[in-house]
């Protein structure tokens, strides 16, 4: 008390000796202005006054300076209280740019200890100027208004820059040039200016305030009229700065004069500034009333430059009428729950009806609440005003003092054309209230509105109709619906209750996990925590659930509010009595005063677990709504209604347990053989699954050989436990397989998967093998030794072990090749002088029991259905490389084909981009492709040469063909592990691993359908229609020739089958219009074939021979296309040809009547016995030795259907007669690839 007492007596001192010095500073003064219309004792006072505003700012500033204003410690956000909210209005008042308010609550000198909208605002404004320090570290962009950690570091850093203000001098009266606050007339028009008489708010005019060399106190500002008109002619008048209102309205007094004082100085900051004096005319003013407003006098901390009075211009009201503004309620009265974003607080129209057909700008709007909501600030946040469906001013001015929302629409104001209605929202995210807190806003009186007329920049008038209907000329008193605020709630909900199991000893464990929301503010002295239902700890009793838990914490928004030490028996009896459980059971009693701001709060209750707890003990808390001890409002002190506490938080099911480990083995073997030799063997997989405890940590295992298994232990070598595919510890032998040092965790209900791999010995005979687990050791994180099961329950032990799989141990693995279910099939090789690899054939490489190696592979071109005796060597100098590819497409070796075999020795080297060995994985499989480049064909004798690759039944280990390698002994395999190229019965055969035929020839030819079209499909009676159309298409490398083509033909005329033909030939020339088909009925014809080009042209000007024949084994007819002597078609290479075959068709007479017409490969179809392959051209071609070639439809003599050359004769020969060898470059359809050529035409009637 003693210095407290000292402190005030210091500061009265202080204020009177300044005082009068300055008083005396005054009366000695020289240069008082006399320009002013006052006297010069009213001048001295003015002046006195306005040195004592300065000061208390300057008494202000020593209070709240750097030595006396502490450092920033506490996170503040809207609705805080408090000194240090106080604190942070003055420091955030040094600054012009973060002010809190011009005047008012929140100015300088008028700091409160409440943390609303305006303190955000300027927060907000700190944190923006301030963005590199505050913002930017924490990854934000945009200001946030929370007073947090970055905020109050760069605020203590300012502070402890700023020198500790000493205490001021008695101010002496200002030098020339110092602060100074000029004054003067902005209106740079001042003739007669005529105002409507209706107007409730017109601008009388506008002034320069100039603050030089700092920021000047205003404690008053005195408006003066004069004219011939009258006081009366006045409703009010009111000051705005810089656009903003910064005054209530006041009546013009008797003596022509209207006095605005400031409870709290209204601070100019340095520069230049506009002041505005708008007024409201009297509803009964007549015309030509003559006034001019202007300023009498300014009160402030400085001297004041300028002559006043100054006065705006010469008013005169006129008889034209301002333009009419009515603002109508609109809405409905309605409920709003705390919490809610963008929520209706206010509904009304305003409609324009100007006289003068004009538009008005509306300005600004200003509502007070005449609800019970006494705290705005606080309670709304984001309130905006929004027209139809737009926003129009995103942010207001709320002021508690007055309970007034004022809504700036911007500098140009919001435009609203002249009979032209708006729908106006007030929207407000509502943040906080109290129970029966309301909102009803209301326009109290017509100048609340603030506009102007557009073009002539007069006045408005406004006029109001309420909600219920109720007009007013001026508008007044017109309220809007009222918004009742569903509010003062406080809900407790849960956000996990989930299950869960702990160990032993743990610490921190959450046993509740709940939501508070509260809606308002509210002060609680603690919280009681009940146990749930399900709570079972050994007798149950109150003294065993305080001997399971130590320092149960409550936690509010996770900071710590309490600790209960033990239970609270809610019956009052002794420890030894049975829990009671539920609403009114007994309780932990977490008693501590406190503060919930609205929001939602997160609720723990945190425990340690004592390490002497029964495994298998359960605890469950719960906390009813009903449990929070005196919860009041703090904005009034009121109770929280009980009606507004709500909901419960069920905490989880927690369960203690020790820990456990299991054991399973996973790795799905049986009886298996492995090969002695072999290394890094997998042994055992097994998985070791943690119980939901806690985390385990396992230390140790213990592995042996089972004593039932005939292999050595010595033998069995490098044994590595590997856990999620990392080593674990060091290697041991199985001979003494402790593994120490292992140190891997297990999470909580977790898993992880190992297994134990080892190298194994060789052995001269069949050895079996089995290792088992005998022991582990593990312990939680607390230090409690684990209990480790193996997977039926029990302890692992010598006599519970974890068995492995058997294992067979042989003295080597085995090796197979077979030819490939996707090898290559036959077909024609273009030799294009090595441009392409051809595949020729795909094997299939099988290793078993150990992993295996291909080192050499032996292969022969048997081109004959005997084995390998028959090797040819014709296709020898046609092929420039044969290359081996793994089934990643690596080349592994290339050579050539010599006396019609090859060798591929691949070395024992593996290169898995290169060339080397080809691994084959233990009881895995690998492919390898046989690919090979050609040689160009120069001549007729060079054509035609076929390839069939096959092992080389003698050459390789065995005779078997190949050479195979061991990995892991590096050794041989021998003859008896190789299975490769024996037939079913075991013997030796190239056949069985024998590729497909190949055709080597400078081109060949592709034919493929050309697809009917529209009523191609349609089958009628007419002659020189086409019944097939096909292409023909020759390979890039050399042109194609043919001379005949063979068709196969069914049809069905007049309900019967074609069954016979008029047999014989006739040149095209001269066709026979009854050469073709018939039914048995002869009621219908297929007759008169011929052969075009697709651009119309009959093939070789008609030089070709027609051949038809019936197929009495197949039932079909067939017709052959032969080009006559010296005759042949030209497909250039690279292109493609078009034919169309045409025919004459009668007796149509049925629906289902059809021609099928088909070009089938019969050559491939007829590729057994003696058809398999010939091997000279001309021959081949007609069956017979003697050079000629024909082509018939006879199927006994003509195995084919197509006749083509790849023009390799030297010189290449179109005459039938091709006995000479050079000239034999004549070939059937034999290996051609031809997809489906066949067209059909039926009838519908």
């Amino acid at each position: 008390m003693i210095n407290e007492f000292k402190s005030k007596k210091t500061i009265s001192t202080i204020g009177i000796l300044v005082g009068v010095l300055l008083f005396t500073g005054f009366l000695t003064r020289s240069n008082v202005n006399v320009a002013q219309a006052q006297t010069i004792d009213q001048s001295m006072i003015a002046q006195l006054q306005a040195q004592i505003n300065l000061l208390q700012l300057q008494l202000q500033a020593l209070l709240g300076g750097s030595a006396a204003m502490p450092n920033f410690v506490s996170n503040l956000t809207l609705g805080s209280r408090g000194i240090e909210v106080q604190n942070l209005q003055r420091f955030l008042n040094r600054d012009a740019d973060t002010r809190v308010a011009i005047v008012g609550a929140g100015s300088v000198g008028a700091e409160t200890q409440y943390f609303g909208s305006l303190t955000r605002s300027a927060v907000m404004r700190f944190q923006t100027k301030y963005a590199a320090q505050v913002l930017m570290p924490l990854g934000l962009t945009n200001a946030t208004g929370f007073w947090g950690a970055s905020s109050r570091t760069m605020a203590n850093s300012i502070l402890a820059l700023l020198p500790p203000t000493p205490v001021p001098p008695p101010p002496t009266p200002p030098p020339t040039g110092a602060l100074l606050l000029r004054v003067s007339l902005a209106d740079t028009d001042t003739s007669l200016k005529a105002i409507p008489r209706n107007v409730t708010s017109a601008n009388f005019g506008n002034f320069n305030l100039v603050a030089e060399n700092g920021d000047v106190a205003i404690s008053s500002i005195e408006v003066s009229r004069s004219g011939l008109g009258s006081r009366n002619d006045f409703e009010s008048v009111w000051l705005t700065l810089d656009g903003q209102r910064i005054t209530d309205d006041r009546s013009i007094l008797s003596n022509d004069r209207a006095t605005f004082s400031f409870s709290s100085p209204l601070v100019v900051a340095r520069g230049s500034h506009r002041l505005a004096i708008m007024g409201s005319l009297a509803s009964n003013v007549s015309s030509s009333q003559f006034n001019t407003l202007g300023i009498a006098s300014i009160s402030a901390s400085t001297n004041i430059s300028g002559t006043l009075p100054v006065f705006g211009p010469q008013t005169v009201t006129s008889a034209q009428l301002a333009s009419e503004v009515t603002l109508t309620s609109q809405g409905s009265n309605q409920s709003i729950r705390v919490g809610t974003n963008s929520a209706e607080i206010g509904r009304f129209r305003l409609s324009v009806n100007s006289a003068s057909d004009r538009a008005v700008v509306i300005e600004r709007i200003r509502f007070e609440n005449d609800g019970r909501l006494r705290n705005m600030e606080e309670s709304l946040e984001n309130v905006r005003l929004t027209a139809s469906g737009s926003s129009v001013s995103s942010t207001a001015t709320i002021s508690d003092e007055n309970d007034t929302i004022l809504f700036d629409l911007g500098a140009n104001g919001l435009r609203v054309g002249d009979g032209q209605s708006l729908s106006f929202v007030v929207l407000a995210d509502v943040q906080s209230a109290e129970v029966n807190d309301t909102i009803n806003l209301s326009l109290e009186r017509a100048s609340e509105i603030e506009g102007r007329e557009e073009g002539t920049n007069t006045g408005i008038r406004v006029l109001g109709v309420d909600a219920a209907s109720n007009s007013t000329n001026p508008a007044s008193n017109v309220e809007l619906a009222t918004y009742s605020l569903l509010t003062g709630q406080v809900n407790l909900s849960v956000n996990n209750s989930s299950s869960k199991s702990v160990a032993q000893g743990s610490n921190d464990v959450v046993l509740l996990d709940g939501i508070l929301r509260v809606d308002s503010p509210v002060r609680v002295d603690g919280f009681r925590v009940r146990l749930g239902s399900q709570t079972l700890v050994g007798a149950n009793t109150v003294a065993s659930i305080n001997a399971l838990t130590n320092n149960v914490t409550l936690k509010i928004s996770g900071i710590s509010v309490q600790s209960a030490s033990s239970l609270t028996n809610a019956s009052g009896g002794a420890t030894s009595e049975t829990i009671a459980t539920g609403a009114t059971g007994d309780y932990l009693d977490f008693r501590s005063n406190f503060i919930l701001e609205s929001g939602s709060h997160p609720v723990l209750v945190e425990a340690d677990m004592s390490l002497s707890a029964t495994s298998g003990s359960k605890i469950q808390l719960q906390m009813f709504s009903s449990d929070i001890q005196s919860p009041r409002y703090t904005g009034t002190g009121n109770n929280v209604p009980s009606s507004e506490l709500t909901g419960t938080a069920l905490g989880s099911l927690t369960t203690i347990l020790s820990p456990v480990v299991t054991l399973n083995r996973n790795d799905g073997l049986g009886s298996e053989s492995i090969v002695g030799g072999a290394r890094d063997e997998v042994l055992m997989r097994f998985t070791m699954n943690a119980n939901s405890s806690s985390q385990t940590r396992v230390s140790s295992m213990t592995v042996r050989k089972d004593s039932g298994t005939s292999m050595s232990a010595s033998d069995v070598t490098n044994v590595r436990l590997f856990v999620d595919g990392n080593q674990k510890g060091s290697a041991v032998d199985l001979s003494n397989g402790a593994f120490t040092s292992l140190n891997f965790d297990i999470p909580a209900s977790g898993q992880v998967q190992a297994e134990l791999r080892a190298d194994i010995g060789t052995v001269s005979s069949g050895q079996t093998l089995a290792i088992q687990i005998v022991s582990v050791d593990a312990f939680d994180a607390l230090g409690s030794n684990a209990t480790v099961n193996t997977s039926n329950g029990s302890a692992i032990s010598t006599s519970n072990s974890l068995q492995s799989a058997t294992f067979t141990v042989g003295t080597s693995g085995q090796f197979q090749l077979t030819i490939d279910g996707n090898t290559p099939r036959e077909d024609i090789i273009v030799a294009d002088g090595g441009g392409v690899w051809y595949p020729i054939a795909t094997y299939r490489l099988s290793a078993q029991d150990e992993d295996l190696k291909l080192t050499d592979l032996y292969l022969v071109n048997a081109t004959s259905s005997t084995d390998v005796t028959d090797i040819t060597t014709s296709a020898d100098a046609r092929i420039q490389t044969l290359g081996l590819f793994d089934e990643n497409g690596v080349l592994k070796g290339s050579r050539t084909l010599t006396s019609g075999a090859v060798h591929f020795d691949l070395g024992t080297t593996e290169n898995s981009s290169g060339q080397g060995a080809i691994r084959v994985p233990r009881n895995g499989t690998s492919r390898l492709t046989v690919k090979v480049r050609l040689n160009n064909i120069t001549t007729a004798r060079d054509t035609g040469a076929l390839i069939r690759l096959a092992l080389d039944t003698t050459r390789g280990t065995g005779n078997s063909g190949v050479e195979v390698q061991s990995i892991s002994s590096g050794s041989d395999l021998g003859a008896t592990s190789i299975v490769a190229s024996r037939d079913a019965s075991g013997v030796m055969r190239a056949t069985s691993t024998a590729s497909d035929y190949f055709a080597i020839r400078k081109t060949k030819p592709a034919l493929s359908n050309v697809a009917q079209a529209g009523s191609e499909t349609n089958l009628i009676s007419t002659n020189n229609v086409a019944v097939l159309r096909f292409n023909v298409s020759a390979s890039s490398n050399e042109d194609v020739l043919w001379k005949g083509i063979k068709f196969d033909l069914r049809g069905r005329f007049g309900g019967n089958a074609l069954d016979r033909t008029t047999t014989g030939s006739a040149a095209s020339s001269t066709p026979s219009n009854n050469l073709g088909f018939s039914t048995s009925a002869s009621s219908g014809n297929l007759t008169n074939f011929r052969l075009y080009e697709q651009n119309g042209a009959e093939v070789r000007n008609q030089n070709y021979a027609i051949h038809v024949d019936w197929d009495a084994t197949n039932g079909n007819g067939e017709v052959a296309v032969v080009m006559n002597d010296l005759q042949e078609e030209i497909v250039s290479a690279g292109t493609s040809k078009t034919y169309e075959l045409r025919a004459d068709i009668s007796g149509v007479s049925q629906s289902g009547d059809f021609v099928n017409i088909t070009v089938d490969a019969e050559a491939n179809n007829k590729r057994t016995g003696s058809y398999l392959v010939r091997g000279t051209d001309p021959e081949e071609v007609d069956g017979s030795a003697d050079g000629e070639m024909s082509m018939t439809a006879n199927t006994a003599t003509t195995p084919y259907v197509f006749l083509w050359a790849d023009n390799s004769g030297s010189p290449h020969s179109s005459a039938n007669d091709t006995s000479t060898e050079a000239t034999r470059d004549w070939t059937n359809d034999r290996f051609l690839k031809m997809g489906s050529i066949s067209w059909n035409k039926s009838s519908t009637f």
